[in-house]
């Protein structure tokens, strides 16, 4: 595949890099202080994907735990609207808009409105790899 084409994210990339600082390790007469630095190297490499994984994964539930339910996600915010003022504010403007356009029923005008909610709720979860 292309690297600047669309692509499910595959870690095992890491696990080949891992593998390949062993190799390197095993394979190389390493002086005890470099032995000692590739250990290291190893341990903090596993370390930092496993954070990853874990990060990706807490993305990943909330996203899927407040997909298509603003109203949620509002209600479960209230609590700490001192660091989620901006969130409730725009929460608030997508609750608005689906209600007014299901109260009308306009149901095209509510699947959009949905589909808006749903990929700024994505763009939030994942904010830290949207951020420039």
């Amino acid at each position: 595949m292309k690297q600047n084409k669309p692509q499910p994210l595959d870690l095992e990339e890491f696990d080949e890099i891992l593998n390949l600082l062993e190799f390197f390790r095993i394979s190389e007469d390493l002086t005890e202080k470099q032995e000692l630095w590739f250990n290291e190297l190893s341990v903090k490499i596993e370390k930092n994907l496993k954070k990853i994984k874990q990060r990706l994964k807490k993305a990943c539930e909330f996203y899927f735990r407040y997909e298509g339910d603003p109203k949620r996600l509002a209600r479960e915010l209230e609590g700490d609207s001192v660091n989620n003022e901006k969130v409730l504010k725009q929460l608030n403007k997508f609750i608005k808009n689906l209600e007014v356009a299901e109260r009308e029923g306009r149901d095209s005008e509510w699947l959009w409105h949905q589909k808006i909610y749903d990929e700024w709720l994505f763009k939030l979860a994942f904010k830290g790899v949207f951020e420039k």
